[in-house]
């Protein structure tokens, strides 16, 4: 059981009429004052600080349950941080991937383009040059 700690301080104050704060030289008084200070609790129901007591015991378990609950908090916060981040990268490779797949069919679908634009551009100048030759005998 916890025992209860106490320290007693004791300090001296003189008053003085026409001397100095010694009091030496004209009447002098002197008041003594002792103050007692209690730390803890004594244990019982009517101990001590009494209500002080569980008002201080009150809000020590107000804080830590403050506490238990804003570590619950972070933890579920620092989680849903972590999942933000595996989902960032995941998406990030998927990303990488995808550009990966388009610039390979570009490559292949641009050289084949490539192949027929130059095929198909011999024959439309051979049909302009038709149709020009046409416009000019309607002429």
């Amino acid at each position: 059981s916890y025992q209860p700690v106490s320290r007693k301080s004791g300090a001296s104050f003189a008053s003085h009429k026409g001397g100095n704060a010694m009091g030496v030289g004209g009447g002098s008084g002197s008041v003594t004052r002792t103050t007692t200070v209690t730390y803890g609790t004594k244990s019982g129901a009517t101990g001590g600080l009494g209500n002080v007591g569980a008002i201080a015991e009150t809000g020590v378990k107000t804080i830590l349950s403050s506490r238990v609950v804003e570590k619950k908090d972070m933890q579920d916060l620092n989680m849903r941080f972590a999942t933000y981040i595996e989902k960032n990268r995941f998406l990030e490779a998927q990303l990488k991937s995808c550009e990966q797949k388009l610039k390979e069919l570009q490559d292949k679908w641009g050289v084949e383009t490539a192949n027929v634009k130059n095929m198909f551009q011999s024959e439309i100048r051979e049909v302009r040059e038709l149709y020009q030759e046409s416009e000019k005998e309607k002429a």
